[in-house]
């Protein structure tokens, strides 16, 4: 069980879970058969967009990564979404089956993940007020 657990975590399948309550003196054999793991393909569809995209907050234009044939692979959502996980675990991220929402280093910008049929989408948010302070991205690619 442990073995599979771990190349589940190194393939990004699924995702440790830190709780505030282990002890660091418990072995690693005891400490896994307690460890809660997050599991991106067993989430929920999203059922309120205004979770996703709060009042008040403005959107970038979107960055699409489209794959040829007309096909996404769905792991390829799962693995971004614990990539995102890992790299931005200050505040609990809003996660469902298709679409994720990640607070960034700057409080005041989030990013939305989603995936839509054969392409992936991510946007970024700004609740900043100011036009000219809202996104710090270049101009726009084709």
């Amino acid at each position: 069980k442990e073995e599979l657990l771990h190349m589940m975590e190194q393939f990004d399948l699924v995702l440790r879970c830190s709780t505030s309550s282990e002890d660091e003196t418990v072995s690693s054999t005891s400490t896994s058969r307690k460890s809660t793991y997050f599991v991106p393909s067993l989430l929920t569809a999203a059922n309120d967009k205004n979770k996703l995209y709060p009042k008040g907050t403005k959107c970038s234009k979107p960055i699409f990564a489209v794959f040829d044939g007309k096909f996404c692979p769905i792991g390829v959502y799962h693995r971004l979404v614990i990539a995102s996980m890992r790299r931005y675990n200050k505040q609990k991220p809003l996660a469902f089956a298709s679409c994720a929402r990640f607070v960034t280093s700057n409080p005041r910008q989030t990013f939305v993940i989603t995936k839509e049929g054969y392409y992936l989408k991510v946007e970024l948010l700004s609740s900043e007020k100011e036009e000219s302070a809202c996104f710090s991205h270049g101009p726009s690619v084709r």
